[in-house]
């Protein structure tokens, strides 16, 4: 009895703020997977222009009028530079809208974003309705769905987060390398 007393009863929240918090921040994790998939977008659209630019330069095919070893190989290098940071930086961001990777070791599927994120489990929409009607049923599981949901999200966010830090880093790696690298070529 003496320990009963000790320990703190949980007290939970009442009303609607419960709901309002996990409407808030499951719109704002979706939204900021769209504004990052759009990032990553981004991303690969300049990079495929400049990759495809900087290779039409380096053939000659851009100029047709140019002779395609019009071009040392010294003056060349900013260039190849570029490329070699490039195709990575692209990578990285084509990385980042793959959203089924952050769960493929946690096969709990105990969470309705598992049952729609995993493809190695084929679950048939009996279980699958099974398994709702069964959450809808218990206050605590709606609310322990709702945390896994929570969590899962948050890891999508993170890995997007962390390759497109990845890839603009190299991007600007790359535009930093290439400027550098020709500047001093012409200086010299």
């Amino acid at each position: 009895m003496a320990e009963e007393e000790l320990t703190p009863k949980k007290v939970f929240a009442k009303g609607g703020g419960k709901e309002s918090l996990y409407r808030v921040t499951i719109r704002s994790q979706i939204r900021l997977i769209g504004i990052m998939d759009s990032k990553a977008n981004l991303i690969v659209s300049m990079n495929t222009l400049l990759i495809t630019g900087v290779i039409g330069f380096l053939t000659g095919s851009m100029f047709y009028w140019q002779e395609a070893e019009g071009m040392s190989m010294i003056n060349k290098i900013p260039f190849l530079v570029f490329l070699g940071f490039a195709l990575p930086s692209m990578a990285f961001a084509i990385f980042s809208t793959r959203t089924d990777l952050s769960i493929k070791n946690i096969m709990v599927m105990e969470s309705p974003i598992q049952f729609t994120l995993s493809h190695r489990t084929k679950t048939s929409i009996k279980e699958y309705l099974a398994y709702m009607e069964n959450v809808i049923s218990s206050n605590e599981l709606i609310y322990k769905n709702l945390n896994l949901d929570l969590y899962f999200l948050s890891r999508v966010v993170s890995r997007k987060s962390r390759f497109l830090n990845i890839s603009y880093s190299l991007f600007l790696m790359g535009i930093v390398c290439t400027v550098v690298l020709f500047i001093a070529l012409t200086v010299y």
